[in-house]
């Protein structure tokens, strides 16, 4: 399965486990509120799962360690 995303920027993803499965979600905006909304199985399990694993991987990237 592929999926096209585009919030701010394009995304891909391309999984062997997820299909195209639509889920509902409750998203915080930024004064507060909440609003439920639809969105694609494989970006909620993404945002669930592998938040920390990115933000390492981009940490890393950006800070020399070999000394």
């Amino acid at each position: 399965m592929h999926t096209h995303i585009h919030l701010l920027k394009t995304v891909h993803f391309a999984s062997n486990y997820h299909g195209n499965e639509v889920t509902s979600v409750l998203k915080t905006m930024k004064d507060g509120s909440k609003l439920i909304t639809k969105m694609v199985k494989v970006v909620k399990d993404y945002n669930n799962y592998m938040g920390g694993v990115d933000l390492a991987d981009r940490y890393r990237s950006l800070y020399n360690v070999d000394r």
